[in-house]
């Protein structure tokens, strides 16, 4: 990590920080040289058993009044624990992670006069308007406009959220793309691997396509009993997916939500990622797909769907299949392709690795963000 006696600092601002499915937040800023970074939160999820070990003691929780009162403040540049704490890590830039959370962080770093730099990673980027009905949605898009104006620098994870921000009205030369990377050293390659055991990991909701998952894992299993499938994740779809399996006869090893160390004990006995995203009913896509980007570090083919970033993340025939978005059939096609051919599953998970230390690794992609983090301060100035 940067040494902190010596590194500028940067202020990561995310509502609900430690959230299962975001350990990238405390992975990507980590090591970003010459940057210290401290966390700006709200709410911190599942009792922080999510948060990082190194990141604890580099925790600012306004933990003041209600979360209703607390966002509403900092919206107004008013959070006393915020604008204290701001005060005395003087740091010389805002990063906030999600279009909303930089909509809400606006007045803050005004108030402060900090450069703000803002993370897309998806829905904030590709949701049509018409589905942010809730509070936060309304007030999201009546400043994204501003919030586009007035940011110093707009981070994509992928070049699909990037047309999408470019859309929506953000100027090109001020959105960049800013892959989310991996450890490959964390990623073992190496090692024997079963030979039928199908992993998905990711949230249980709509987008990452699990109901199609469990529907092409029943249609596998008939041809090929002998395949296991291990789902390792949570969310809203699980008591439907979990009756679902029951219905279509299907053995499902539900592990939950796991923290990282965990995640890659489950790919290290993978045969194959499966991962079929899908457009959800809110209209929302898959930007990217982390849990690819891990699958090939550890030299997994993956199998996943021509849905939103994914064709950025896994290279049709190359590092992975792809599949239709929402096809059952041939997704379990795929499945069944890559477990009855070992040379190809080796070929595609040696190129997988290549395409991860060429395009995700993630000493690289940190010194890119300080690039982005010295160009930003350097053009104004702090």
């Amino acid at each position: 990590m940067p040494d902190p006696t010596t590194a500028r600092s940067v202020l990561v601002y995310r509502s609900l920080l430690g959230a299962p499915s975001e350990p990238w937040l405390f992975t990507q800023h980590r090591d970003v040289p010459g940057w210290g970074t401290t966390y700006l939160t709200h709410q911190i999820d599942a009792e922080g058993d999510f948060v990082h070990e190194w990141a604890r003691s580099r925790v600012v929780a306004s933990a003041w009044g209600t979360s209703v009162m607390r966002r509403a403040a900092f919206s107004r540049g008013h959070d006393p624990v915020a604008n204290r704490a701001i005060d005395r890590i003087e740091p010389r830039l805002l990063h906030a992670h999600f279009g909303p959370d930089g909509a809400f962080a606006l007045r803050t770093a005004d108030r402060h006069r900090l450069p703000l730099v803002v993370s897309f990673h998806g829905y904030d980027a590709v949701r049509p308007d018409s589905t942010f009905t809730t509070r936060g949605g309304r007030f999201w898009l009546r400043h994204r406009a501003e919030l586009f104006g007035r940011a110093s620098l707009l981070l994509a994870n992928s070049e699909f959220v990037r047309s999408h921000l470019i859309a929506l009205g953000a100027e090109s030369d001020k959105v960049r793309v800013q892959r989310i990377g991996v450890d490959l050293a964390q990623y073992s390659a190496t090692g024997p691997r079963p030979d039928a055991n199908v992993l998905f990991v990711g949230r249980l909701a709509s987008v990452k396509g699990i109901d199609i998952a469990v529907r092409a894992m029943s249609l596998v299993t008939k041809q090929l009993p002998t395949a296991r499938f291990t789902v390792v994740g949570d969310g809203p779809l699980r008591p439907d997916m979990e009756a679902l399996a029951r219905d279509l006869g299907i053995e499902v090893h539900w592990t939950g939500a796991l923290p990282i160390e965990r995640v890659r004990q489950e790919l290290a006995r993978a045969t194959i990622v499966l991962a079929p995203s899908n457009v959800s009913p809110d209209g929302q896509r898959e930007a990217l797909g982390l849990s690819l980007v891990e699958a090939q570090a550890c030299g997994i083919p993956v199998v996943a769907s021509r849905s939103g970033g994914i064709p950025e993340t896994v290279l049709d025939g190359v590092t992975g299949l792809l599949a239709a978005e929402g096809s059952v059939e041939e997704t379990a096609e795929h499945v069944l392709r890559l477990l009855r051919d070992p040379d190809l599953r080796h070929r595609l998970g040696e190129a997988g690795r290549g395409h991860v230390s060429r395009d995700f690794d993630l000493p690289e992609q940190s010194r890119r963000l300080a690039r982005f983090y010295d160009d930003v301060c350097g053009a104004e100035g702090n």
